[in-house]
């Protein structure tokens, strides 16, 4: 009896223990954005959240981030984006290039990217997943492999809109981790802080 409760008290210590490792850690906090981030479930790699509330209507949010191709003016690091294909406006293959700067270099991403809206339009969700083999590989670009996340906005009351802007990546190569883990903060605070200044 007493080997089993101990067991069970290892269990639950453990799953403590992943449970506080896997919690969202708050990195900055300014002009009313917040950017969190966490480490993935068997990554030393961590992901990033970044969230704002702002005055404003989902429409005008919605224009936004379907002009795909205005991305590079207010993404951070992000220098072109193509279409692949579109499937429909809801269903699109983009392509993203990115330059970080020396001594990284530069890379490129092929995602699918599937926008799904609730019935009432109060919440519309952008979910990207990287497909790097869709398209051949592009000369002087390293091709990232593994990326997820999403874009959410969603009306609040008072004429506000609550915006989140959540990803993860491997970008391959030969990259300190403790270095892409910098970029997780710096880079998606400079995103959100240019999306506001369009709103």
């Amino acid at each position: 009896m007493k080997t089993i409760i101990s067991i069970l008290l290892q269990l639950l210590i453990f799953q403590g223990f992943v449970y506080s490792q896997n919690k969202w850690v708050l990195e900055k906090k300014e002009n009313g954005i917040s950017v969190y981030t966490r480490y993935a479930e068997g990554l030393e790699i961590k992901e990033f959240r970044a969230v704002m509330t702002v005055k404003s209507n989902v429409n005008s949010i919605e224009k936004i981030l379907d002009d795909y191709k205005k991305y590079p003016k207010w993404q951070e690091n992000l220098t072109k984006i193509e279409i692949v294909k579109k499937i429909s406006a809801k269903k699109i293959y983009l392509h993203f290039f990115t330059d970080i700067g020396w001594p990284i270099d530069n890379r490129d991403v092929v995602s699918l990217m599937m926008k799904k809206t609730s019935n009432d339009r109060k919440i519309i969700t952008y979910k990207y997943r990287s497909v790097p083999n869709y398209i051949p590989r592009t000369k002087n670009y390293l091709r990232i492999k593994k990326t997820t996340g999403f874009w959410k906005i969603e009306k609040k009351e008072n004429g506000r809109v609550k915006v989140i802007y959540q990803f993860i990546a491997n970008p391959g190569g030969s990259i300190p981790t403790w270095l892409i883990n910098t970029f997780l903060i710096d880079g998606p605070f400079k995103t959100m802080s240019n999306l506001k200044k369009m709103i």
